[in-house]
């Protein structure tokens, strides 16, 4: 019989280097975490944050964040932690980054290799109009250490776009799929007066599209070329395949209304259905929780970039009528498809809301 070879990555494939981890053990001390006890049970040494070619497992980082979050008692660590990420933290993708000639350039390289070093997000980047939307979705499930790395994530952005312009980016608004959390306060701390909507089907950033003609101090032609070359290197699909979720999720979502079926996506994915089973099951997840994700995306998208009716929208996605829809539009969402329809068309000036 022949050997499966996965294409995808899981909670155990040692493919994140440690720079967040180094910096979130920091902060942790700070905070008055004891360092020893931070790394207990991780698996993870001192020493390997001094080398540039170590790297550890989702598993491994997930348990870093919860030892940080349970000897710090605070809720809004990833909050402090990605305050405190500065471009050099990201190597040579940093450099890359600096030495682009304006900030959509930065920010379409960062799309393109931020999996050298955060391969658990599946993350991408629209430009429509007047606004700009950067989109997050897990590749690699830290459950349930989500909402932690989702607010990492959303301070380093805006600290990078910081560094890289020399003055804050304004945010036009923050979408976030998850509920409000205890230290909601904080956000205000990175976003200013920008809005903040909680329990979304899709984590996104919204900023004004005018700032990406901005050109960078700090751009050097000969060094950026230099190092996209190295960052393409280390990216090659050979060395660093997408995580679990990312994979299921583009197969799910290339036919909306036409699903594949587990024994389907596991031979696609060159796995068995037990272990994608399995390994769907400790990133918290499951077949069908994706494929109601992956309909409640086409739903909202047709929704807020169509004048297709309700009904005519649950044929398009596979419901026997709209009703059906209905009933898991309001499950998905917590609002009616006709309430989430009026909200996005209106939240833009350009009369069309992120799908």
């Amino acid at each position: 019989m022949t050997q499966r070879t996965r294409k995808f990555l899981d909670h155990d494939a040692s493919v994140i280097p440690t720079h967040f981890p180094r910096l979130m053990t920091e902060v942790a001390v700070e905070q008055g975490a004891d360092r020893a006890a931070l790394l207990e049970e991780t698996g993870i040494s001192p020493v390997m944050f001094e080398s540039p070619d170590a790297r550890i497992s989702a598993r491994q980082y997930s348990r870093l964040a919860s030892n940080a979050l349970r000897l710090t008692g605070n809720s809004g660590i990833g909050i402090d932690m990605g305050r405190r990420v500065q471009l050099p933290n990201l190597g040579m993708l940093g450099l890359a980054a600096m030495s682009s000639p304006d900030l959509k350039s930065a920010l379409e390289l960062g799309i393109r290799y931020y999996r050298m070093l955060a391969p658990f997000w599946d993350l991408s980047l629209d430009v429509e109009g007047t606004f700009v939307r950067v989109n997050a979705r897990e590749a690699i499930s830290l459950h349930p250490l989500h909402q932690l790395a989702t607010e990492v994530l959303l301070a380093t952005f805006l600290s990078l776009s910081r560094g890289l312009l020399g003055r804050d980016v304004p945010c036009r608004e923050v979408r976030l799929d998850y509920p409000e959390p205890p230290h909601a306060a904080r956000y205000a701390e990175i976003l200013g007066p920008a809005p903040v909507l909680f329990a979304q089907p899709l984590t996104q950033i919204v900023v004004d599209a005018a700032i990406l003609d901005e050109k960078l101090s700090s751009s050097d032609p000969a060094t950026a070329r230099l190092a996209e070359r190295q960052c393409a290197t280390s990216l090659s699909p050979s060395v660093s395949p997408e995580g679990l979720l990312a994979q299921v999720r583009r197969l799910l979502e290339t036919k909306p209304g036409r699903y594949p079926g587990p024994d389907n996506l596991a031979e696609a994915l060159r796995t068995s259905p037990r272990t994608l089973r399995r390994s769907l099951d400790e990133m918290g997840t499951s077949y069908q929780s994706l494929v109601d994700t992956a309909r409640c995306k086409h739903a909202t998208e047709l929704l807020t970039g169509t004048n297709l009716s309700i009904n005519e929208i649950a044929e398009r996605l596979g419901f026997s009528d709209g009703r059906v829809l209905r009933r898991a539009f309001k499950r998905w969402t917590g609002r009616t498809a006709a309430e989430y329809r009026q909200e996005q068309g209106a939240s833009l000036p350009s009369g069309r809301a992120p799908h």
